[in-house]
């Protein structure tokens, strides 16, 4: 016990300090520090001395790394709830958001990278609140648990599992042999990136704040902006087409990132799952800008634009907008409908049910055609050069069956709640994917903010279900004897 609100104290303390970032850019603009340095005063102090007055000697720390499986998660649970209620405490003592049910949905949205948004009118606000409402993107795009497996490997707990616990997908691959290293290796990849863009987007005209807030919402493909119109604000087809790359590169598997640096060419090469994402990005742009050039809505270049951005963003669920692409051909809404379904790839920042796992299930299928045809044949069922066992299919079965469940079950919360069935429909789909806008009632010229307060306090929780990927929080409730 003592070793889980310890991670717990390191994690909150982690998020409060983070807090420093946006009370510079307030102090640089001339806005009210308060909203940051109140709880930063308050938070960390406290604990820090919770930490200190749970340290365990060196016997203690050795006991705790035999933390299982069930516990890790409740860490991760935990930590991420918590993390989300430090996170909203800007928006409240600021008046941003004065609800706190509002301010939650908006904090966790912000962490999960989902981007669905309560805000109707974003530029209003100080300039500080909604660098920390990007701010929170960055955080949760590669992990707050994963950060502080980074900054801080002499915790006494089984890193590993903490770190499954938040990214559980059905491939983890190890970039070395040591854990605390895999997840430095994650967050330097992630952090050289983002310097990469922000440079980019300089270049491109926008000043640093700009680039770096619109940086964080891409490489986290999380979606907030600071303009009302979202991306739709930049004419400069320079920007765009910087951050649709930038969309594409986050929606790939980080370990790929790894294999490029150290010269793995071949092995990038023969990554299957890549391959079909980019594959499923390069028809899905090209349906699309074709629907848009032939209605003779769009010019072959902007047809072009708008298709590739919408389809990148959608896909890799960040949830940018350069349009309104509810009035476009339905052809082309359905394409986008699509890729809801699809997600970014496993070890990526984006969300959905992930490449990987379409992956598999479609090679389960081939598999079971073929052994009904040829019933005596020994044969393997295999991912590129990888061969998938019985447990993973398995599991891949039982998540996109309670992805669906979870799904249903939110399409009627937000049906009971009086909306339509294309908005509950889209924006279940949009919440439990962390992809944010959706369609009519939650369409990228809409948000969030006509739902009921319990409906927004739900969903936030389902943001959740989808980030940690659904089972680190169902196994909570699982009893061991089932």
């Amino acid at each position: 016990m003592k070793s889980i609100v310890q991670v717990l104290c390191v994690i909150y303390t982690l998020m409060a300090i983070f807090l420093g970032v946006p009370l510079c850019v307030a102090l640089f603009l001339g806005e009210s520090i308060r909203p940051f340095l109140l709880p930063m005063l308050i938070l960390i102090p406290i604990f820090i001395i919770c930490f200190l007055m749970l340290r365990t000697k060196r016997k203690g720390i050795q006991q705790s790394k035999s933390m299982n499986i069930r516990t890790s998660f409740v860490v991760v649970v935990i930590g991420w709830l918590g993390s989300a209620l430090v996170g909203m405490i800007p928006f409240l003592i600021s008046g941003a958001i004065p609800s706190f049910s509002d301010a939650f949905f908006e904090s966790m949205s912000g962490l999960t990278t989902t981007g669905a948004s309560i805000l109707t009118d974003i530029e209003t606000l100080p300039y500080s609140i909604l660098f920390w409402r990007s701010s929170t993107h960055w955080l949760g795009g590669m992990g707050i648990v994963v950060l502080t497996v980074a900054v801080l490997p002499m915790l006494g707990v089984d890193r590993l599992k903490l770190m499954m616990g938040e990214t559980p997908g059905p491939t983890v691959e190890r970039t070395t042999h040591t854990i605390g290293r895999s997840a430095k290796i994650l967050w330097i990849s992630y952090l050289g990136l983002t310097v990469l863009e922000v440079i980019f987007l300089r270049i491109a005209g926008l000043d640093f704040l700009e680039a770096l807030t619109h940086t964080f919402g891409t490489l986290a493909t999380g979606g907030f902006s600071t303009k009302n119109a979202s991306i739709g604000y930049y004419t400069s087809p320079f920007v765009r087409s910087i951050i649709t790359i930038f969309m594409v590169l986050a929606g790939v598997n980080f370990a790929v990132y790894t294999r490029l640096l150290r010269g793995n060419i071949q092995g990038i090469l023969k990554d299957i799952e890549l391959r079909v994402y980019l594959l499923i990005f390069l028809i899905s742009s090209a349906i699309i800008a074709g629907a848009l050039i032939f209605s003779g809505g769009d010019s072959i270049g902007g047809g072009i634009m708008d298709a590739t951005f919408q389809s990148a963003s959608i896909l890799t669920t960040t949830g940018y907008a350069t349009t309104d692409y509810s009035t476009w051909p339905m052809i082309a809404q359905a394409v986008l409908f699509l890729l809801m379904l699809v997600g970014g790839c496993a070890g990526s920042t984006g969300g959905g049910v992930k490449v990987i796992r379409l992956l598999v299930m479609a090679r389960q299928a081939r598999y079971s055609m073929r052994k009904m045809i040829y019933p005596r044949a020994i044969t393997s069922f295999q991912i590129g050069q990888n061969t998938i066992d019985d447990e993973t299919v398995q599991s891949v079965s039982g998540f996109l069956f309670l992805y669906a469940v979870f799904a249903l079950i939110t399409v009627l919360a937000i049906a009971a709640d009086g909306a339509d069935l294309l908005t509950a429909i889209s924006g279940s789909l949009a919440v439990i994917g962390n992809i944010g806008p959706g369609f009519a009632g939650v369409g990228p010229a809409a948000n969030y903010s006509a739902f009921s307060p319990i409906l927004k306090l739900y969903l936030a929780l389902v943001m959740l279900l989808g980030r940690l990927e659904l089972y680190t929080i169902i196994l909570l409730f699982v009893r061991k004897n089932t």
